[in-house]
């Protein structure tokens, strides 16, 4: 696999997990340790980045399997 074309997240299907999941950026932000809900924002809008970590712990928080938010199939 190249780096082309290794998969990529979508920031939009973890801002839809936490909608399913009723939770507030708040919430999750502060769940995160971030200082304000734009972080978290900024990311569900592909501003920034989620690093890995950011990732696992979300996919556990949201109940799903981290390549739920992958935006190719090569994952799954």
């Amino acid at each position: 696999m190249t780096i082309s074309e290794q998969p990529r997240i979508d920031p939009s299907l973890l801002k839809k997990a936490r909608e399913e999941k009723k939770m507030m950026l708040r919430e999750v932000s502060k769940k995160l340790g971030f200082k304000s809900e734009s972080m978290l924002s900024k990311r569900e809008n592909g501003i920034y980045k989620f690093s890995i970590e950011e990732l696992f712990f979300l996919a556990k928080l949201y109940d799903q399997p981290i390549e739920n938010f992958f935006m190719d199939d090569l994952l799954k």
